[in-house]
């Protein structure tokens, strides 16, 4: 499946179909332009997987925070094929490969006026970039996309320089085989936890996903101790005591281990640590209160250097006095991460073990 979405509201009080989409809003934004494009790809999805035999009579947004419902015009067939072939097209041009910076400009749309209930109105006298988290290094408004430090820093203290990796080829996941060593903590019949034995190492298994994006099992194997088994794209991780853990989510694996051809790593010759530098793009904190009842606390920043972008994320407590000092556009090396993933999504892994050093301050002296 290349392209999904899913409907807030779907009824037939009148025999036929009619999308609704529920907006938390009042609809005075500029993002009310964005749902009637939003309404019309739903039109497409109902059009194509009801076999293109049957089109919804009518779209509708209510707006929650406006007594109002606002009516978008369906389209007919033809405009549904047209937005079914310009959505495959940007599908593919994000997913097949990766796309270049230049077919990737930052030329942003002007502003649009709506008025509350999703009226049009008037737009704004204001440039879209004004509100953007990202304007500060974005080449299209006040920064720049280019590399700001070399391929490696010398940080304070340290009797020789730390080399930094360039965070776009990042690849958290890793195919691994071996033999299952311990079998636990099964739930609806699929072991959630396991151990793998490769040799004299081991590594824990921890299923995050019991299905993968296609909707089959990522445990694919009849899970006993001594199966040989192939964990495949796993997110190779460290925790906090030093162990090595593979954690399967919707893009991982477990399947026996039939193929020789397979390459796959060695459990202690995968690099799990990295060092990475960019820009600050912006910081974060986030807190609550976990199961037990015991507060937590995280801390974060988005950074970005020439080849891409990640978050670095972190117990409060672990982060150092750099952390405090931070403002958007401050060029930083952080140092002794590891990599964790979601999906599509990387991530870095800030522990008690890791450094953050700002290199160059925005509008200040260099550090």
């Amino acid at each position: 499946h290349w392209f999904q979405g899913e409907y807030d509201l779907v009824y037939r009080w009148a025999g036929t179909p009619v999308i609704v989409d529920l907006k938390a809003s009042v609809g005075a934004n500029d993002r009310s332009g964005d749902y009637v494009d939003q309404l019309n790809i739903y039109a497409m999805l109902w059009h194509v997987t009801h076999q293109r035999a049957e089109e919804v009579s009518g779209l509708q947004i209510w707006y929650l925070g406006h007594p109002s419902i606002k009516t978008v015009d369906v389209p007919s067939v033809e405009e549904m094929e047209a937005i079914e072939t310009e959505m495959k097209g940007l599908w593919d041009l994000l997913k097949v490969e990766t796309p270049s910076r230049e077919e990737c400009a930052p030329k942003p749309k002007p502003m649009r006026g709506f008025a509350p209930g999703g009226k049009a109105t008037k737009a704004p006298d204001e440039s879209r970039c004004e509100r953007c988290d990202w304007r500060s290094v974005c080449p299209g408004g006040t920064g720049t996309d280019e590399r700001r430090l070399p391929s490696s820093v010398q940080l304070p203290g340290a009797s020789q320089r730390t080399p930094l990796q360039d965070i776009g080829p990042l690849n958290p996941r890793a195919t691994v085989r071996g033999e299952l060593f311990s079998v636990g903590y099964v739930k609806n019949g699929v072991p959630l936890k396991m151990m793998l034995k490769q040799g004299t190492n081991t590594a824990h298994i921890q299923v995050v996903s019991t299905s993968q994006s296609d909707g089959s099992p990522t445990v694919a194997v009849q899970a006993m101790k001594g199966v040989k088994v192939l964990v495949k794209d796993a997110v190779f991780t460290i925790n906090w005591k030093g162990e090595i853990v593979l954690k399967m989510d919707p893009f991982s694996q477990l399947v026996a281990d039939d193929d020789p051809s397979v390459e796959s790593f060695d459990l202690f010759d995968y690099q799990a640590k990295h060092n990475v530098g960019g820009t600050v793009v912006y910081t974060y904190e986030k807190s609550g209160v976990g199961k037990t009842g015991k507060a937590w606390s995280r801390k974060g920043l988005m950074l970005m250097d020439h080849s891409g972008a990640c978050k670095v994320e972190g117990w409060a407590d672990d982060w150092n006095h750099q952390y405090t000092m931070l403002e958007v556009g401050d060029v930083v090396a952080i140092g002794n991460l590891g990599l964790d993933a979601w999906a599509s999504e990387v991530r870095c892994d800030y522990t008690r073990h890791s450094r953050l050093q700002i290199i160059e301050r925005v509008g200040r002296s260099t550090a």
